[in-house]
């Protein structure tokens, strides 16, 4: 019984410094949830773990509605996954959040197009 106190206690102390270096980081560093949110769903988009990625994204996008780069990664993981309907749909958002995007016009372009 004294040894699960003491890892009870541990996991308190623990669980304590990990919000105080997160919430210390957010205070220092600008690194705030929806920052980490976006930085796992790139690291998982580029292992290929498309729908993890996408989950991620989604995620960052509810934490800070104004991270809307997300919609590109999301709208590219659709169509790594081969749906296209839901590849469009955030290709579409991607070029309202950044109309002047030749490049991105020209891809949801180019998925509308395929098949």
């Amino acid at each position: 019984e004294i040894y699960n106190d003491a890892v009870s206690k541990a996991e308190v102390i623990r669980n304590e410094y990990i919000r105080e270096i997160t919430s210390s980081n957010v205070r220092r560093f600008g690194i705030t949830p929806a920052k980490r949110s976006f930085e796992k769903a790139v690291r998982a988009y580029n292992q290929g773990l498309y729908e993890e990625a996408i989950g991620s994204f989604q995620r960052a996008l509810e934490l800070d509605a104004s991270m809307q780069g997300c919609f590109q990664y999301i709208a590219l993981s659709y169509q790594y996954m081969g749906i296209k309907d839901k590849a469009l749909e955030f290709g579409y958002k991607a070029v309202a959040a950044d109309p002047e995007n030749e490049t991105l016009k020209n891809w949801v372009r180019d998925v509308e197009d395929a098949n």
